[in-house]
């Protein structure tokens, strides 16, 4: 995640940063939720409270479509979601 940071939650890289995440929402893999996940967590801090929850809202309607998601990685998704959600002091960087 500290990676992820780094690399895209710069303003300069922000549009580029939104249009790999809709690509990766098109794409219903593991990975690409994984990669989804880490680009919310990086540019969240960038993002409208309104930009920010249509992402989340995107990443949603991805995981439903994925098919053959195992339990394991939909619950691993979903924790993560959380902790980027809740915008806690301690967890996130802010």
């Amino acid at each position: 995640m500290i990676l992820s940071d780094l690399s895209f939650g710069s303003r300069f890289v922000y549009n580029e940063s939104k249009s790999i995440f809709y690509q990766l929402s098109k794409e219903l893999t593991e990975d690409s939720q994984f990669q989804m996940l880490l680009i919310l967590w990086a540019t969240q801090e960038l993002m409208t409270d309104i930009e920010f929850r249509q992402n989340i809202d995107t990443f949603f309607e991805s995981l439903s479509d994925i098919s053959d998601l195992s339990i394991e990685a939909k619950a691993r998704s979903l924790l993560l979601l959380a902790v980027i959600e809740r915008k806690d002091n301690i967890i996130n960087k802010k």
